[in-house]
């Protein structure tokens, strides 16, 4: 493992001395492709279609740092869309990048929620880059004696190395991060001191931000130039020394080769209101992330924070059904649903109270092929639950609710004229967890024969995932909100009706 070196700054140390401070800055938008790609061949997807890949790639990535690195401090910083100085000199610049990929634009909202979990601030100035943000914000804390971490695989950030500033470039798939102070700086780019980078850059361009450098300089001959001239307007002042084609494109591209160098050299003096202090890390919002972790199915990470226990079934199970209940209205429904009440509903619905009465509603139902009934009881064990009524109906838009006398004498009566059409075999019934209700009939001494038809257990074979409440499937099929059981009979308790 390469281990993290430490340089003590003659500023004085405004910090717990029980512990080295040390901030690491994270380039945020950067940091979301390089996770993104990395997972190009086998991107990472929600039950729900969401693609996750830059926040399971970022996650990983923070989470190593803070498990390896154990940062006192801890930020990331973002672009905007609002020109930067560099766009108002140079409308071009970075004016050739195709607009970002949905899948990435979609997810920095979720690395916000990822950061606000892990509670790292993060910071975004209008008309500044990230790049700028944490050239300044490195500048003012090695000014305090902190040691700086600059997370990111941009090159551009080599030019802000000093003794206690360094650049933290995360690996890939796996591999071993790399870490560039200036001894690795000065050794890649092959130069004397730090700041020949920004000179390198702007003599070789870069196509990724449309900065133009010199036409046909490239990395090679910009170092040997530097080498040579030690800075781009050492070179304009000696292009005479040139010769041939070269000296005519330097000299033709002088200001072009000055504009590159102003487009690539990151600000260090930002106007900004922040308190470095505020950017200690104290630990994640645990309830936060593990919610985040499950709604994005990270399952992996999150038994690695929260232990084997942890699972996103709830969320998956939320999502799957979620998604289905859309195919479902969108085959049954022209138009978004707006449910329906009682009210908006023509319908016949009879109390059923004398004898008269229920011997007419069973010769009606003598007659039928099927019907569906439901009882109303006192109780959820259908053992001693004791019946209060009986709910028909055999066509729609019809009901009758038979009500059964609370006195036992009287209520067994009145069930048993019901016996027969119960005991019917040529007659199908209808219910929604049938099984509650022919116990409770069955404890009364009565049987229910003839085909069944449960709505709920047909409903749990062709959509085990969702919900399979009465009320929910009215709504999901029937876009109608039934009345609650509670506006009729009033609250739980001594009171209810």
């Amino acid at each position: 493992m390469v281990r993290k070196q430490t340089t003590t700054s003659q500023s004085p140390n405004l910090f717990d001395s029980r512990q080295s401070p040390n901030l690491y800055l994270l380039d945020g938008m950067a940091l979301i492709y390089r996770a993104h790609f990395a997972l190009a061949r086998s991107p990472r997807y929600t039950s729900g279609g969401k693609c996750t890949s830059a926040v399971f790639g970022m996650a990983n990535t923070v989470l190593d740092i803070i498990n390896r690195q154990q940062p006192t401090h801890l930020a990331m910083a973002f672009d905007t869309s609002e020109p930067t100085h560099r766009h108002i000199e140079y409308p071009k610049y970075k004016a050739q990048r195709d607009a970002l990929p949905e899948d990435i634009a979609d997810q920095i909202p979720l690395v916000d929620r990822l950061m606000q979990a892990l509670k790292i601030p993060v910071l975004r100035r209008p008309g500044f880059e990230a790049d700028d943000i944490i050239g300044t914000l490195a500048r003012e804390a090695a000014e305090l004696g902190m040691d700086v971490w600059m997370v990111t695989p941009d090159k551009d950030f080599h030019q802000l190395v000093t003794g206690n500033v360094r650049v933290f470039k995360p690996g890939r798939q796996g591999n071993q991060f790399e870490i560039l102070g200036v001894p690795e700086v000065l050794e890649k780019w092959q130069i004397e001191n730090v700041d020949q980078v920004i000179d390198i850059l702007g003599l070789m361009g870069d196509a990724s931000d449309n900065v133009p450098g010199i036409p046909g300089v490239g990395e090679k001959t910009a170092q040997k130039l530097i080498e040579k001239y030690k800075a781009i307007e050492g070179l304009l002042d000696n292009v005479d020394q040139l010769t041939g084609k070269q000296k005519e494109i330097v000299s033709t591209n002088a200001d072009l080769a000055r504009l590159s160098k102003r487009l690539v050299t990151i600000k260090t003096d930002v106007p900004h209101n922040y308190d470095i202090e505020n950017f200690r890390w104290s630990g994640y919002d645990n309830a936060l992330l593990k919610e985040f972790m499950a709604e994005l199915e990270f399952d992996s990470l999150g038994k690695r924070l929260f232990g084997k226990t942890f699972t996103s079934a709830p969320s998956r199970a939320k999502v799957i059904r979620e998604k289905r209940e859309h195919e479902i209205q969108s085959s049954l429904f022209d138009e978004p649903v707006t449910e329906k009440t009682i009210a908006d509903i023509e319908h016949n619905y009879q109390i059923v109270t004398t004898s008269d009465q229920r011997r007419t509603l069973l010769q009606q139902l003598a007659e039928q092929p099927s019907f569906c009934f439901d009882t109303e009881t006192t109780g959820l064990d259908a053992r001693v639950a004791l019946p209060l009524g009986l709910a028909i109906a055999f066509e729609a838009h019809r009901a009758f609710y038979v009500v059964i006398p609370t006195e036992p004498a009287e209520a067994l009566a009145v069930l048993e004229e019901f016996r027969d059409v119960f005991a019917n075999t040529a007659i199908e019934k209808i219910g929604h967890n049938l099984k509650y209700d022919i116990t409770l009939l069955k404890w009364q001494s009565m049987q229910v024969r003839g085909p069944l038809m449960d709505t709920m257990l047909a409903h749990t074979m062709i959509e085990p995932e969702m919900n399979h409440g009465l009320d929910y499937l009215a709504k999901l099929y029937l876009g109608y909100r039934p009345i609650p059981i509670s506006d009729l009979l009033g609250p739980r308790g001594p009171n209810q009706l």
